[in-house]
């Protein structure tokens, strides 16, 4: 069975796994929570090319940055993805993005791509770089780095970054 566009269904899952974290636990502000809805929604077209995520990170961009070059976050977004999928060795594991319950928690893998991006909005580069190495394993994470501080809202809040 597959979900409609757009609507979310709940999978019941209760416990969390080995390395998972709530997403609520790093409170992430509106920018940064959209961000990861987007980003899985582009993990997923790597995942599941039939599914077009691509287009839902595209239409979410639309729909929450109306005002704040959406066409630059959601390429953003995608220049983050594309960061993470060249520096690392190894399948990055995601939550789906269209589960309430599984969209609530964080895997390991996203949670240091959250606190990446959170630092370096907040402009705490050494935080920045320790979390993207492990994200990538130990790959070059020049390329996301860059990435994450070319973000239009990230540029505006702490221009220094990079």
């Amino acid at each position: 069975m597959t979900a409609e566009p757009g609507r979310r269904t709940p999978c019941g899952r209760r416990a969390l796994n080995a390395g998972e974290t709530p997403v609520a636990d790093l409170a992430p502000d509106a920018f940064e929570q959209t961000m990861l809805a987007m980003m899985r929604h582009v993990f997923g077209s790597f995942a599941h090319p039939p599914g077009h995520g691509w287009l839902r990170a595209a239409a979410l961009a639309e729909q929450r940055f109306a005002d704040r070059q959406p066409g630059a976050l959601f390429l953003g977004a995608v220049r983050v993805v594309q960061g993470i999928r060249c520096a690392r060795r190894s399948p990055l594991v995601f939550s789906n993005p269209d589960c309430d319950c599984c969209a609530a928690i964080l895997t390991e893998p996203e949670r240091h791509l959250m606190q990446a991006l959170m630092a370096v909005r907040r402009a705490r580069p050494g935080v920045a770089r320790t979390h993207a190495m492990l994200l990538c394993e130990g790959g070059d994470i020049e390329p996301l780095i860059r990435a994450l501080g070319a973000l239009p809202t990230v540029r505006r809040l702490s221009p220094a970054v990079g």
